[in-house]
């Protein structure tokens, strides 16, 4: 029997066929209908590993807590990814649920730097607020090459999946999921990929009374798809990928 928590629902019907991009691997846009595009939701396999296991689960009961009334600002609190959590996991935890969530899984990957260890949990911050509460100013919120492909929105996939940066490689991982399992791909991602953060780890973080926040240059930057970048090393793994992943000359 299928846990109900693990069950991908959405809300709104998907967006008409013949409004759906040229390409499958073009992210799902409309002009004439943005509130029908925010609303289509990934499609979401059981589990696959303890990873996809923390974000289905943690998706589902905030979703819960919304049904129940608990208000929006509660359940997905600020649109900002509170860093805290993730320089101090030491100390006590004033962040929101959210932040709290996605610095708790980055502690698992000690070998990644700061740099990218804060881009991933920025990207997974705009993923999971939009999954709990897809709506327009949620979805805007994501880069476009963020933003769900057709394939995301049509054949179930792990989870996740939907917090890799290229559109491209996240169909490719979708498609072949027998020969790119998160054991294997997660290693080599978080050790491979750079953002080539041209500044020291310090100018990452923005301290305004004790409050830290992503420097909003940091912040643009890792919006930036060309400056998420792999070393040359990466085509020995991947070599039919190199022509969607900016290479690290």
């Amino acid at each position: 029997m299928t846990n109900p928590q693990l069950r991908q629902t959405n809300p709104n019907p998907l967006t008409p066929l013949n409004n759906l991009p040229q390409s499958p691997h073009d992210s799902v846009t409309t002009p004439s209908g943005p509130r029908l595009v925010a609303g289509v939701l990934p499609k979401h396999s059981r589990a696959t590993c303890p990873l996809d296991q923390i974000l289905l689960d943690f998706i589902a009961s905030r979703r819960s807590m919304l049904a129940r009334g608990v208000s929006p600002a509660e359940v997905l609190g600020p649109e900002q990814v509170c860093p805290r959590d993730l320089l101090n996991p030491t100390t006590t935890s004033s962040s929101h649920a959210i932040s709290r969530v996605m610095a708790e899984v980055l502690t698992t990957f000690p070998h990644v730097k700061l740099p990218e260890k804060m881009a991933f949990m920025y990207i997974m911050h705009l993923t999971t607020r939009w999954q709990i509460s897809p709506n327009v100013d949620s979805y805007a919120r994501m880069p476009v090459w963020l933003r769900p492909t057709v394939q995301q929105i049509t054949v179930p996939h792990p989870a996740w999946i939907d917090n890799i940066p290229w559109p491209r490689v996240r169909d490719i991982l979708i498609q072949e999921p027998d020969r790119y399992p998160f054991a294997v791909f997660s290693e080599l991602y978080s050790e491979h990929i750079r953002i080539n953060w041209p500044y020291g780890p310090e100018d990452i973080v923005s301290d305004t009374d004790d409050d830290p926040s992503l420097n909003t240059i940091f912040e643009k930057h890792i919006r930036c798809l060309s400056n998420w970048v792999s070393p040359r090393q990466f085509r020995e793994y991947f070599s039919e990928w190199t022509s969607e992943v900016y290479i690290d000359e």
